[in-house]
């Protein structure tokens, strides 16, 4: 995503397959026909693993001490009515995404 306040106008968020965040000015997004090309797919579903593997949740656990236990918080299970509902105004249709749907 777009990086405020930070850099020149036009810097964006990026995440490496290490999983770091870094902000960069120079990107090239991969448009669909770049996609369509098998090395580059390929490049892509790499970096894809790569990075669910880094981000993976079992790679993030703590142990915890003896006795640690009693500080532990249970889950706080959520009321059965509870409804969400989603704000459509801002999001494109199709019509507007015109051919960048994959």
């Amino acid at each position: 995503g777009i990086s405020h306040r930070i850099g020149t106008d036009m810097c964006y968020w990026l995440i490496t397959e290490s999983g770091q965040i870094i902000s960069k000015s120079s990107i090239q997004h991969v448009i669909k026909d770049d996609f369509l090309n098998p090395n580059v797919k390929e490049t892509i579903e790499k970096f894809n693993k790569k990075l669910a593997e880094r981000l993976n949740d079992s790679n993030h656990r703590v142990e915890l001490p003896d006795g640690a236990e009693k500080y532990k918080l249970p889950d706080v299970p959520l009321p059965d009515d509870l409804e969400y509902v989603r704000d459509e105004r801002n999001i494109p249709s199709d019509t507007e995404y015109g051919d960048m749907l994959v």
